[in-house]
């Protein structure tokens, strides 16, 4: 998989040079027009270079009201249009409209009052279907931005859904979806290549979609998290001129204070303004 041409992109067999290699790794294969190596991972790049935009849209609506947001989210349509009529890199403000849907939901959620329960949610993500399903679909963006600015109108009006067992599913389906995201395809095609009847394949399939992912956060993403909030309490934290005291431990004996741990993921804008 890793030295033959990606699936979906072609029959012939044919080796990655290093050039593609290093842009998949890099995630801007959407700048550099390079093959992706997984079939997902076109999304990726986009998103890793709209998160470069979010710490600062998170601090302008920490200021702001949700007019001011819902002006950015007006501003960056003629911006994306720009994008779809003039070059193919940067495809990220073609889908900026579709994130910044999720960034005023975020500040409309901050003070809307939430009226509706949880448990209607499945209606409510129904009403925005007509959104989708009856566009012309002649730019499938223009309906993709007016479907996610519906959805981030609504969510902020629903309660959080208090039913135990779906919160626990939906916390772990969160904390691999990275896991299951990436290795789904390649696993489909594992499973599919194996001279065995289907149930067989399919039972296989199911043991390596939990395994994988399972593997792949605790091998990779999480020690790599750990790692960044190190780099990040050794450049944020203030060292400061603080004689040690008996017993101290080293840290503290430089003056830093270092926090025992980090969390897994990076907080929430909304967790954090609470």
């Amino acid at each position: 998989m890793l030295l033959h041409a990606a699936p979906g992109i072609g029959e012939t067999t044919r080796y990655w040079t290093a050039r593609e290699f290093a842009s998949n790794l890099a995630l801007t294969t959407n700048l550099t027009y390079t093959d992706n190596m997984v079939g997902g991972l076109w999304t990726l790049p986009i998103e890793v270079q709209m998160y470069v935009a979010l710490p600062f849209l998170f601090l302008l609506g920490r200021i702001a009201n949700w007019r001011v947001m819902a002006s950015v989210w007006i501003v960056s349509i003629p911006l994306a249009i720009l994008q779809l009529n003039t070059t193919g890199r940067l495809n990220v403000l073609g889908y900026a409209p579709c994130f910044l849907a999720g960034v005023l939901a975020w500040k409309l959620s901050l003070t809307v009052k939430r009226r509706f329960p949880g448990w209607g949610w499945p209606l409510g993500f129904i009403t925005t279907w007509p959104l989708f399903f009856f566009a012309t679909h002649e730019s499938d963006m223009y309906f993709r931005w007016t479907f996610c600015l519906g959805l981030g109108l609504i969510i902020p009006h629903f309660q959080e859904i208090r039913f135990a067992p779906l919160q626990v599913a939906a916390h772990t389906i969160a904390k691999y979806s990275y896991g299951i995201y990436l290795s789904h395809t390649a696993l489909i095609k594992l499973a599919d290549s194996f001279d065995l009847p289907l149930p067989a394949r399919l039972a296989i399939l199911a043991g390596f979609i939990i395994v994988v992912p399972f593997a792949v956060f605790h091998l990779i993403e999480r020690p790599m998290i750990r790692l960044g909030g190190w780099i990040a309490s050794r450049q944020l934290v203030p060292r400061t001129a603080v004689r040690p005291a008996a017993g101290s431990s080293g840290s503290e004996a430089c003056g830093i204070s270092v926090p025992l741990s980090y969390p897994e993921r990076p907080i929430a804008p909304a967790d954090a303004v609470e």
